[in-house]
């Protein structure tokens, strides 16, 4: 069992309702909690919609994850339905950046990654960390949000990490397509290399368009997901920067000038062949919408080291917990 800024990380193991039954009895008061503060919030009206978005789009998940859900809900005694319409609602802002080859002293990838959403009013305890040992599959390190089966950010026992990044210069809403957060969780379950969780996620179908970025030790790429085809981008001289729109995907829209963007780019050109963990989390504090940065993540592929700040803002400003990736995940 770990902790990570003072709450407690899951660690599910087995199969689907093994792992949803012993994250919901794990986290049950926090979990009823939040149920309770969500029927507080949001009018009658309001929390219907929440609920009926859940349940139309409930068929479009795997089997296997609507089993983990039911699994958790029994046990952390809370409503189905509300715990799908969880997993299923899209978060906001977020900005990614990698280097490696060229711009690093050794060569080493380092991926870093902004989270910055709304945080439901609970911002300083609704993030945590889940690793996750299913039966079949790989083991994943997670970087979630309570009451969620997938994740933002994470990384797999191989060393391929991976973060997210909603679109906004693209449209579109496929019914039979999953959320990104639990696209991701089932594609780093099968991939041992950054281009076969690629390929795992451009096969897929996606509810809403989405950047992912993913690395491994030796490359990177942002997978420009679309709702009816995707794009792969490469970056360049051992940069890749990413924030909300499509830059290279044929669909897109014209995109506005990113500052985000501009300050990641900025920050690999100001270190340009000496960026560093420490010169990462530079970057991601540059870049951070700080009013709603409430994830801040380091990956080191290569070292199976993530440096993680969750449950504060700006998450970005540290201080980071480094965690044992390759230890967590170890079966």
């Amino acid at each position: 069992m770990g902790r990570a800024r003072g709450l407690e990380s899951p660690v599910p193991a087995g199969t689907p309702e093994e792992m949803g039954g012993q994250y919901g009895r794990l986290m049950r008061p926090a979990l009823q909690a939040l149920s309770s503060y969500a029927r507080c919030v949001l009018s009658a009206e309001r929390l219907e919609r929440f609920l009926e978005y859940g349940r139309r789009h409930e068929r479009v998940l795997p089997e296997e994850i609507r089993r983990q859900l039911r699994a958790m809900a029994g046990a952390g005694g809370i409503d189905y339905d509300q715990l799908v319409a969880m997993n299923v609602t899209p978060r906001l802002l977020c900005s990614a950046l990698a280097t490696w080859g060229p711009a690093t002293p050794d060569g080493a990838m380092i991926l870093g990654r902004n989270g910055d959403y709304f945080g439901l009013g609970v911002d300083d305890c609704g993030n945590l960390l889940v690793a996750y040992h299913p039966t079949a599959g790989r083991p994943v390190l997670l970087v979630s949000f309570l009451g969620m089966a997938g994740g933002f950010a994470g990384m797999n026992d191989a060393g391929v990490a991976f973060g997210n990044l909603l679109v906004f210069n693209s449209s579109g809403w496929r019914d039979d397509g999953l959320p990104v957060q639990l696209a991701m969780r089932l594609a780093a379950q099968t991939a041992p290399t950054a281009p076969d969780m690629v390929a795992r996620l451009t096969g897929m179908n996606h509810a809403i368009p989405n950047n992912v970025i993913v690395a491994d030790p030796r490359e990177a790429f942002v997978a420009e997901l679309g709702t009816q085809r995707s794009h792969v981008r490469r970056g360049a001289d051992g940069v890749l920067a990413v924030t909300n729109d499509f830059l290279e995907h044929p669909v897109r829209f014209e995109a506005a000038r990113c500052p985000r963007f501009d300050a990641l780019t900025a920050q690999a050109a100001k270190n340009a062949g000496r960026m560093t963990v420490e010169t990462m989390k530079e970057a991601l504090f540059a870049a951070a919408r700080r009013d709603m940065n409430i994830q801040a993540t380091v990956c080191e592929p290569a070292a199976m080291r993530m440096h993680v700040s969750i449950n504060q803002k700006p998450a970005s400003a540290g201080p980071y917990v480094t965690l044992d990736v390759a230890g967590m995940l170890a079966k």
